[in-house]
């Protein structure tokens, strides 16, 4: 795989500013969107939500989006250990402690939006 192509494949990384506060860039490369409608609606679902939900305390920040010809950035707050997704499709269980926390800020998150 070429540096370019092995770029092009990665979901984001976290990159800190200039306070030192660090951020995760998702990056959605644009030709991947064509001809997909359904991946351009869960795309513009996922910024929507994401707006709505900036304050909300469980959830991840979106903070900006930079779009040029061929990606999608969206400049979001960092998450240490990963997303949710991330965590679940771990092999190792989950202590009960654990779970109860996520279960928690789920069910807090869900009580924002109503």
């Amino acid at each position: 795989m070429s540096k370019r192509e092995h770029e092009e494949e990665k979901a984001g990384s976290q990159h800190p500013d200039r306070e030192g506060r660090v951020f995760a860039i998702k990056v959605i490369i644009k030709s991947q969107l064509i001809n997909r409608e359904y991946l351009k609606m869960q795309m513009v679902n996922e910024i929507r939500i994401q707006r709505s939900l900036r304050l909300c305390g469980n959830t991840i920040k979106l903070f900006k989006i930079y779009e040029s010809e061929r990606y999608l950035n969206l400049l979001l707050e960092f998450q240490e250990g990963g997303t949710l997704g991330d965590v679940l499709e771990n092999p190792t269980r989950l202590s009960e402690e654990d779970a109860r926390i996520i279960i928690a800020q789920i069910l807090l998150s869900l009580d924002f939006m109503n």
